[in-house]
């Protein structure tokens, strides 16, 4: 009987360490990417120049593939899919 109270113990103190665990941040290193969404601010389906900040700005120019001044997200997905980061090696 001993043993079934102290193993659920260890199982009550185990579960309640794991809530006070914090949350993992969003966005930035190692969070979730920023949407298409987030970046037509204005809502209109496309992101101007204006729109975009950071690396999408500095490659705005070579996502534009139909040099329309306006990225779809069919632009973006496709340059994504070609400037995927190098995988790192395996264990």
């Amino acid at each position: 009987m001993s043993r079934i109270i102290l193993l659920a113990s260890l199982v009550l103190s185990f579960s309640t360490f794991a809530q006070d665990r914090p949350e993992p941040p969003t966005g930035g290193m190692g969070g979730k990417p920023p949407s298409f969404s987030d970046f037509d601010q204005n809502g209109d389906g496309y992101i101007s120049l204006d729109e975009t900040r950071g690396p999408m700005q500095n490659d705005f120019n070579d996502i534009d593939t139909n040099s329309d001044g306006l990225l779809t997200e069919s632009e973006i997905d496709l340059f994504m899919k070609n400037h995927r980061p190098p995988e790192s090696p395996r264990d």
